[in-house]
């Protein structure tokens, strides 16, 4: 009974609904009519009135009497979307506002611009040859315009001129032209807005290594460092890697070119680019092949410290590198030091020997001394003597000398092997690992017996010059030499070692064959006589060494110096007979030899003959040669100003210790002391006071011979002002 209450509630309360619906649709019926009656009313009024169109408001929408009659209000709605249906009191105020307002002829109002401008228009009738003369003007006015705003974007700086009225495609190949830089920055190859990548860009970082490899094969220095600065990092905008600033690096180091190599290491580590072993190896050949050894010993010794710093772990060939540069910068106990610490990591080979005995050449009071030591010492542990050692040597002998005691306190002891250490040579990967700390050293004492006493040692404690001769004599096996000779003399000091016989046959016993070098360099420590160059000469043929020119310039430089003129001249017989040509370097030997100013232009019209040119070094010879003979010097000057050769620092001293020597003279026979007869004679007076009247002219009249920048051929522009330490 409840369910069927429900339900009849239910549908009562539809019904009720409905006829609310009902009701409600009849009244919008009636009104809509009186609506409609009421718009069919106001129109007819609408259309006696005749309202003008002008009138700054909608028009009035026509409604038919079949819409109003049919109520169609589809149409008018839709016509309302567009088009406003204007009431009775909107009508009167716009009537109004008309009657107050002002003329439109006079106004500022919306329209009159055209109504000015159809005025000037030609009146133009709809025909098929009006249509073809209007578009002709049209045409014509388009192009005027044209050309107008063509000659304001000259003028103006407008977004659209750079085209310059060229076509697209010619727009397309000029993308290079300068004209479509953004900036300043863009003109001058500045792209430092664009970060560094190794990828997305023109070549890869390995691209740009070869590259600079390439150039410096052919020796563009300068070229090979534009190529990372310009090329690579400013216009392509490519991070470099660590192989290479190692390739240039490596030239900078052959050139010695230190400045440009650590600007270039510091530049890389604020780039975060890791430096490894090839890189520390090149900077320290950077700084051995440096024009000044105090700025590569500077340098070493930062850098050295640097690597001390950050613990890195050094390869052998990085030690060595860093041995040579202390040697050859002129530290030979740090040299000697370094090897030591690389003794306690890596074995020593023959490569270590010869850096240091580089460090030997160095010390030309107490190197030969050092170099002994370190001779015996590669005889302990097994390592036998290459070529490159062997010359080294030699020239330790021709260079340097035993010192004193003072200069061998400076210098660290001789370390004595034992049998055990001797038995395991360089094979052991640590050649000190049963010594206590203190021992590990490279050159220090430890107990042996006493059958095994070093050479080394001996020639470290002994102050008497005896015993380091005969130590020094027995380490080649020769017979020792009296002990009266002086050793300040080259030739002694081989002399003291058994000759050069002995060298080389020692040579020959390591199966070592000399080679035109190891000549050159014995040939500057024999006997000062031709006996001994004769000799050396024949076992150059016995044993097949090719001779070069240089060997011959030696030679005749030795004859030169003992005043064997005529014995000088005839090596230039053999020097044909080899088949050789002479270089400026024999000219200047033969040089040594012009005493008088007859050999002097006999030697320049050689020159000449020879198609070279005489170059100040040569000039400076004879000038140094012409002593006091100032007829000589005067000749020499205007044999300069003629040739236009500038003189240098080396010219201008022979000439003024030549002044003073002269102002010496006269002085002594003013005093009436004892002088050469030449100096009294009228003939010296009158040269020597004339040279003395032209030669300040002279000065003033030729220039000065500046020496050359070691690095003039591949610095850069900006720092050419720079003054180099």
């Amino acid at each position: 009974m409840a369910l069927s209450y429900l339900r009849l509630h239910g549908f009562m309360k539809q019904v009720g609904i409905c006829t609310k619906a009902l009701s409600y649709l009849s009244s919008q019926t009636s009104r809509s009519c009186s609506t409609s009656r009421n718009l069919q009313a106001e129109m007819s009024d609408l259309r006696d009135q005749n309202l003008e169109t002008d009138v700054n408001c909608d028009p009035v929408i026509p409604v038919s009497d079949t819409d109003l009659q049919t109520g169609n209000r589809k149409s008018i709605s839709k016509k309302k979307l567009h088009q406003r249906v204007l009431t009775v009191s909107e009508i009167e105020e716009a009537r109004r506002w008309k009657d107050g307002s002002l003329d439109l002829e006079e106004s500022d109002s919306f329209g009159n611009l055209w109504r000015g401008r159809q005025r000037d228009l030609p009146s133009v009738k709809h025909d098929e040859s009006s249509q073809k003369k209007l578009s002709k003007l049209k045409r014509k006015n388009h192009a005027k315009k044209m050309v107008d705003k063509n000659q304001q974007s000259k003028k103006k700086d407008v977004f659209g001129t750079l085209s310059d009225n060229r076509p697209l495609m010619r727009l397309l190949e000029d993308v290079d032209d300068k004209s479509f830089l953004d900036n300043a920055s863009d003109a001058r190859g500045d792209r430092s807005h664009i970060r560094l990548s190794k990828i997305g860009r023109y070549k890869e970082p390995y691209w740009y290594a070869k590259q600079i490899n390439k150039l410096g094969k052919e020796g563009k220095i300068l070229e090979a460092i534009e190529m990372l600065e310009e090329q690579m990092l400013k216009k392509d905008r490519v991070m470099p890697t660590t192989y290479v600033f190692n390739q240039l690096f490596g030239i900078l180091g052959k050139v010695g070119y230190t400045k440009k190599a650590f600007q270039l290491f510091n530049k890389m580590k604020k780039m975060s680019i890791k430096p490894d072993g090839h890189t520390y190896t090149c900077l320290f050949n950077c700084c051995s092949n440096s024009p000044w050894p105090q700025d590569g010993l500077k340098r070493t010794n930062n850098l050295h410290e640097l690597i001390k710093d950050k613990g890195v772990y050094l390869h052998p060939i990085t030690y060595k590198a860093m041995v040579k540069a202390y040697g050859v910068c002129g530290d030979i106990q740090a040299a000697f030091q370094t090897a030591d610490e690389m003794c306690k990591m890596h074995p020593p080979d023959v490569q270590l020997y010869s850096f240091l005995l580089m460090a030997c050449v160095t010390d030309t009071k107490a190197g030969l001394r050092h170099a002994l030591q370190v001779w015996k010492l590669m005889h302990k542990m097994r390592i036998k003597p290459d070529l490159p050692v062997y010359n080294l040597f030699l020239r330790v002998v021709r260079d340097t000398g035993f010192g004193t005691d003072e200069d061998i306190k400076k210098f660290p002891k001789s370390r004595n092997l034992s049998s055990e250490e001797i038995a395991k040579g360089h094979a052991n990967q640590s050649l000190y690992p049963d010594v206590e700390e203190t021992d590990k050293e490279f050159f220090t004492e430890t107990e042996m017996n006493s059958s095994e006493s070093s050479v080394s040692t001996k020639v470290r404690e002994s102050s008497d010059v005896s015993d380091v001769i005969d130590a020094a004599a027995s380490l080649f096996g020769s017979t020792p030499v009296s002990t009266s000779i002086d050793l300040s003399y080259p030739e002694n000091r081989l002399a003291a070692l058994g000759g050069p016989l002995t060298i080389l046959e020692d040579m020959k016993k390591n199966g070592v064959s000399p080679n035109v070098l190891t000549v050159t360099i014995i040939v500057c420590s024999l006997p000062q006589n031709i006996e001994a160059e004769s000799w050396l000469l024949e076992y150059m043929a016995a044993e097949r060494v090719e001779r070069d020119i240089d060997f011959y310039n030696m030679i005749i430089r030795r004859r030169n110096r003992r005043n064997d003129y005529e014995a000088a001249n005839e090596v230039l017989k053999y020097i044909a007979d080899d088949g050789l040509f002479p270089n400026l370097r024999t000219f200047g030997c033969l040089a040594m030899g012009c005493t008088t100013l007859l050999r002097a232009k006999d030697l320049l019209r050689n020159i000449n003959e020879a198609g070279l040119e005489p170059n100040i070094e040569i000039f400076g010879l004879l000038a140094y040669k012409s002593y006091l003979d100032f007829e000589y010097k005067e000749a020499l000057l205007n044999m300069l100003k003629k040739r236009n050769i500038y003189p240098n620092h080396v010219f201008l001293r022979h000439v003024e210790y030549s002044i003073q020597s002269a102002r010496k003279k006269i002085l002594k026979t003013e005093r009436n002391e004892n002088v050469g007869a030449y100096f009294k004679t009228e003939k010296f007076k009158n040269s020597f006071e004339k040279f003395m009247i032209n030669y300040p002219k002279w000065l003033k009249s030729i220039g000065f011979d500046q020496p050359e920048h070691p690095w003039k051929d591949f610095r850069q522009t900006k720092e050419e002002g720079e003054e180099e330490s």
